[in-house]
């Protein structure tokens, strides 16, 4: 069964792409899955109290050679369009409508994803 694997990236000397977007979205998942485990009663963690771990995620990804953050690269303004158009032509949720417009501007076709909705736009879509 196809899948994402790291390791299979460093071999291939290709590069994964991450968006800011994705950090924020792992960010925010981190913080909302820990407060879901707590018994009830027990004090909810902010977001500051996982800094050490959100700077540990992007010191590994800032030192790995086939990693790299990106966002719009050429046209902040019709990336903003284009991610709105893709909430009227692909059904995307905002979030997912910015990727897919940071994917078309630097010409990416390829995401590793469980969402399916990205398979409504023609990308490659690696599950994991």
């Amino acid at each position: 069964m196809p899948g994402f694997y790291p390791h299979e990236i460093a071999k291939s000397h290709k590069t994964l792409l991450i968006s800011w977007l994705s950090l924020d979205e792992t960010m925010y998942k981190i913080c909302t899955i820990s407060n879901k485990q707590k018994p009830k009663g027990q004090k909810k963690k902010r977001p500051k109290d996982f800094y050490n771990l959100y700077m540990n995620m992007l010191n590994f990804i800032l030192s790995n050679p086939t990693m790299k953050i990106i966002q719009f690269e050429n046209n902040h303004i019709q990336g903003t369009k284009n991610a709105i158009e893709n909430i009227l032509n692909y059904d995307l949720n905002p979030h997912d409508a910015f990727h897919y417009a940071i994917m078309q501007d630097l010409n990416v076709n390829c995401i590793v994803t469980k969402d399916k909705d990205f398979g409504k736009t023609g990308l490659n879509v690696i599950s994991f």
